[in-house]
């Protein structure tokens, strides 16, 4: 096995709170989706719409959080 980093951008290890995070964000994310599946299949559009808003936002807060743990600038 190499013992080259197979993370070389980032600039420091994730700590168990940055790990906790990006589940907890991953998860929400996954969630979201699938309720926003079930309520795509009711055709319940105003509540897709929703879900859509809160998808985004766990979306957004996981890159963020990813990005800083990497070291990286957004783009």
């Amino acid at each position: 096995m190499s013992d080259k980093d197979p993370f070389p951008l980032w600039s420091e290890p994730a700590t168990k709170g940055d790990v906790i995070r990006a589940v907890v964000y991953t998860r929400a994310c996954m969630i979201d989706t699938l309720i926003a599946l079930r309520a795509l299949r009711r055709n319940d559009i105003s509540r897709v719409d929703e879900v859509l808003k809160d998808l985004s936002n766990s979306a957004d807060e996981l890159e963020v959080l990813v990005r800083d743990i990497a070291g990286t600038e957004n783009d």
